[in-house]
């Protein structure tokens, strides 16, 4: 019965109290109604599936002990301390406040700051935490863990490795997120999806020579919602790989039809996101909207972001064919994420794309040296390079100095619907604008 008991209130692997203990004791606290502030340290360790991943669950289980024997010696020996599953933990801090919460939550970051070994590795690990507080952030464990979890959440967008307190504003952005995805679930099926196009242009002729297809979502009561919102709720929830497939046979379908209503012949980008790349049916998919939409395979090319490096064996053999079938690649907002100039040598993309963040510098200084860095860099390993984001006949002067060839952004046009886009190739040429900022938030 002992035995029993144990296994029912304990976790095996840690010996600390489990999920069901925390759900007991939180039942004491609550019905005490007690005056007395109660601090919920929730605690998620940072990229554990990668360590999973790549160095097997073995290690993994290594590092949840060692997790485990840290927490125990950074806290008072009174402190209740519960592993909730996985790799989340939570720590009940009885009258507390704001201050005190604060000081514990720095206290067990600073415990982490020193790698764990295991067997012959010496692995850094780092934490993210949300704090809730009881009564004020919620009087049930569902809603405290809830409002915790929220705000560990916010660390983690924030750069992980630090803790967040939950608060209203908070709350709102959830609320905010929840309804974003739950009405996404529909939105292609209710035909709420549509894409947008900019054109490339060789910027010391001004001809448009391509397009990138951009992902736009109106709702019928939310309006129109920006990509920097919904993109990153459908790439958690793993929505994004039916909407990218359908994003796919679109881009391909419509560049397709204007070929053959007689319009120049342009290369479509395409963006994709790693768990489209990364899923088994990426290269099957590819090859069956280019058979079905009949597309050229020359005059499609897809848009990855910097994060397939942190899986290059799978990535290069994913990119190597791709390119047995004709279809051109690149790299998106090169410069902010998992360079690497070793692998990226060996990487075979076509086209490195220079994030917009380094384009807007150059209106503060004009010779600007990471651009013309990377500029070069692109150039001597053959590769194409497109600046996005160009807002100013400055920035558009400077990238023509420093050798760049294509560019795109809101001095040339902002990403309109098919039917202008179709009057705006019919051009051939643009008349950039003297200056056009984009708006926040708009991709």
């Amino acid at each position: 019965m002992a035995e029993l008991r144990y296994s029912a209130y304990y976790d095996s692997l840690t010996g600390l109290a489990n999920r069901v203990s925390f759900i007991g004791d939180m039942k004491i606290i609550i019905e005490e109604k007690t005056e007395e502030q109660v601090a919920f340290l929730l605690i998620d360790l940072d990229r554990f599936k990668l360590i999973n991943d790549t160095l097997g669950h073995h290690i993994g289980d290594e590092i949840l002990k060692k997790t485990a024997i840290r927490l125990k010696n950074s806290l008072p020996a009174t402190t209740e301390i519960y592993r909730l599953g996985g790799d989340e933990f939570v720590i009940t801090l009885p009258h507390a406040t704001e201050r005190t919460a604060a000081e514990t939550a720095k206290q067990i970051l600073a415990s982490f700051e020193k790698p764990f070994p295991v067997r012959s590795h010496e692995i850094n690990v780092t934490t993210s935490i949300g704090i809730s507080l009881f009564p004020g952030h919620g009087t049930t464990s569902e809603d405290l863990l809830k409002n915790a979890d929220a705000a560990m959440y916010l660390s983690k967008e924030k750069g992980k490795n630090i803790f967040s307190f939950y608060n209203a504003e908070l709350n709102k952005n959830m609320m905010r997120k929840m309804d974003i995805e739950n009405h996404l679930v529909k939105a292609l099926e209710l035909n709420q999806l549509s894409l947008f196009y900019q054109p490339k242009v060789n910027l010391e002729t001004q001809e448009i020579v391509g397009m990138e297809a951009l992902l736009r979502w109106k709702h019928p009561e939310m309006g129109w919602i920006s990509p920097a919102e919904f993109i990153p709720v459908a790439e958690e929830t793993g929505q994004i790989v039916p909407i990218g497939k359908w994003v796919l046979e679109e881009a391909c379908r419509q560049n397709k039809l204007w070929q053959d209503q007689g319009l120049p012949s342009l290369k479509v980008s395409v963006n994709v996101s790693v768990l489209q790349f990364q899923s088994g049916k990426f290269i099957k998919n590819v090859k069956s909207i280019l058979m079905d939409t009949q597309l050229p395979p020359q005059f499609l090319e897809l848009e990855i972001t910097e994060s397939i490096m942190q899986n290059i064996a799978e990535s290069t053999e994913v990119l190597e064919q791709l390119g047995k079938l004709g279809v051109k690649t690149s790299i998106d907002d090169f410069g902010t994420g998992y360079s690497s100039l070793h692998v990226l040598q060996k990487l075979p993309i076509d086209t490195l794309k220079i994030d917009k963040a380094f384009i807007d510098e150059l209106d503060q200084n004009c010779k600007q040296p990471m651009v013309k860095a990377i500029i070069d860099l692109a150039l001597n390993l053959g590769l194409n390079i497109v600046a996005e984001g160009i807002e100013s006949a400055n920035q558009m002067e400077s990238l023509i100095e420093m050798g760049c060839p294509v560019g795109q952004g809101y001095l040339f046009s902002r990403p309109i619907d098919s039917l202008e886009f179709e009057k705006l190739i019919g051009l051939s040429t643009l008349t950039p604008e003297t200056d056009a900022k984009q708006p926040a938030g708009s991709s």
